[in-house]
């Protein structure tokens, strides 16, 4: 339960840090930066008025490994970390593996498996009995090895073999096993199959090239769902606050911003826990200026254009 230490960060002020713990066995460290902007490498101006720096915060901990970790010999700490804009759908980096040092072995620890299997929808079993029998024949079981997922987030128990996806709860896309015994590690990596993707429509957008802005409605549709289309759900999230889920296979949004330039769209597939997420840029068209005479009062033009006329005709006249 040692408070993480805050080294170093390359913000303005370093961040709030909170020790969250929602049970006995998940410890999540909260770094909350407050009112620190980002700017966004396709944001107008990236690469004239601010660099890729700007679009940067990083920072460096430190916390203390949890003394049970002994326990499991051969195994590994897995960690990841999810990034909140406002109140926007957490983004999820990659898991960081860090292998635990062999305690109880002359050996080196290592890493004797590391396997890619198919998820299975919530309500079932992670782990099927047919893939179970896979890691008994490779010699990792209940009787001889101890398991870890990652992250435990969704799951009955996160340190049995086969545990079961929870209903009705936040559950991932991807969770990672680690299997230790006194000298060797596997690790089992399952992933969920999610056909779901978004398409986005912006052929009601109306664009002035000129002064980069734009009105209208961009529309964005959900497919591949597996359970029925009219249920998917879109967060949104408007000046850092929370809206009410729209409910259907699209979603709309009125342009209010003209000098908006992007929009996030994310949906969710209640019965599988699936979520797809895109970002739309604006495309706008090239400007194109017209010439200095073209805003000149037609009165004016036909006036100089009688002129030129009359001018020439005289010319003609003279010469006769």
């Amino acid at each position: 339960n040692e408070e993480p230490t805050l080294i170093s960060w390359s913000t303005p002020k370093p961040p709030d840090v909170d020790m969250v713990t929602p049970n006995s066995t998940d410890r999540t460290v909260r770094f909350d930066f407050g009112s620190l902007v980002l700017h966004g490498l396709a944001e107008v101006g990236y690469g004239k008025t601010f660099g890729e720096e700007d679009t940067k915060a990083t920072f460096t901990f430190r916390c203390a490994i949890d003394p049970t970790a002994k326990n499991y010999r051969c195994g590994a700490i897995l960690n990841r970390a999810q990034v909140t804009f406002d109140c926007n759908p957490v983004i999820e980096t990659d898991l960081a593996f860090q292998g635990l040092l062999c305690v109880d072995c002359d050996t080196t620890c290592t890493t004797v498996l590391d396997t890619l299997f198919p998820l299975v929808l919530p309500g079932d079993s992670v782990v099927s009995p047919n893939l179970i029998t896979q890691m008994n024949s490779r010699g990792f079981n209940s009787s001889n090895s101890k398991f870890k997922w990652y992250p435990e987030e969704g799951l009955s128990d996160p340190f049995v073999q086969s545990p079961e996806l929870l209903q009705g709860g936040k559950t991932h896309n991807i969770y990672t096993l680690v299997a230790s015994q006194p000298c060797r590690r596997a690790v089992f990596t399952f992933v969920r199959t999610c056909n779901l993707q978004i398409s986005v429509d912006a052929s009601n957008v109306q664009y002035d090239a000129c002064t980069h802005t734009a009105s209208g409605t961009i529309t964005a549709t959900a497919m591949g769902a597996q359970g029925p289309a009219t249920n998917l759900q879109w967060p949104s999230c408007i000046g850092g606050v929370a809206q009410p889920n729209h409910i259907g296979a699209s979603q709309t949004v009125t342009i209010t911003d003209p000098n908006k330039l992007q929009y996030f769209f994310a949906v969710t597939d209640p019965e599988t826990g699936c979520t797809a997420e895109i970002t739309y840029t604006l495309k706008f068209p090239p400007c194109k200026t017209k010439p200095w005479w073209w805003t000149l009062n037609w009165a004016v033009l036909t006036a100089v254009l009688v002129a030129v006329l009359g001018f020439w005709g005289y010319r003609m006249w003279r010469k006769r």
